[in-house]
């Protein structure tokens, strides 16, 4: 793959299992997996998740991330992402929007800007430390955040994003309360 790789406006409703490689490190995400070259050479393209967000719950043998499970060799933005399932369960480790940085690079480098996950820690064990996190934190399952403020300031800046950035990317879409209480594609 050459330069980097942006995936937008996605979203997922249901549950994921990951399936168990022969030595029981199975990686799941709402949204991916695992992200990386197999061949362990580090690579300088950018997977950018953006505007996405998980609702279902994550199971696997190895990481289970609500967005991401391991970003391996390669370094990850995500922005403007939430994931909303308190059910991550894995053998290793677990993190609303991304569960495992595989080995360390100096050269990796994940940056992660505007994004909300439930109750639950925001990355797995450790996984700061190649990250650099700004408006980023959790939210309630009463439809507030820590500090108590309601979730309509979430949705207003979800979509001062898009608004911001539908001129380089036309195909994004604005976000509506859904019925559930929490921010989803508008039709």
């Amino acid at each position: 793959m050459s330069g980097d790789l942006i995936v937008w406006n996605c979203f997922n409703l249901k549950d994921v299992t990951g399936i168990n490689d022969v030595h029981d490190h199975g990686s799941a995400g709402g949204i991916f997996g695992y992200v990386g070259p197999a061949s362990g050479d580090y690579k300088t393209n950018v997977l950018k998740v953006e505007n996405s967000y998980n609702i279902g719950s994550v199971t696997a043998g190895g990481n289970a991330g609500g967005i991401g499970g391991v970003a391996r060799y390669q370094s990850v933005e995500f922005t403007y992402c939430y994931n909303i399932s308190n059910s991550l369960d894995s053998n290793i480790d677990n993190g609303g929007i991304l569960a495992h940085i595989g080995e360390e690079f100096i050269e990796v480098q994940h940056n992660i800007s505007n994004c909300y996950n439930i109750d639950t820690s925001l990355f797995g064990t450790d996984e700061t430390k190649k990250s650099t996190v700004s408006n980023t934190g959790l939210i309630n399952t009463d439809g507030t955040f820590p500090n108590g403020t309601p979730y309509t300031d979430l949705l207003t800046a979800l979509n001062a994003w898009v608004d911001a950035n539908k001129a380089t990317y036309p195909e994004l879409k604005n976000w509506v309360m859904g019925s559930n209480g929490y921010p989803t594609f508008a039709e």
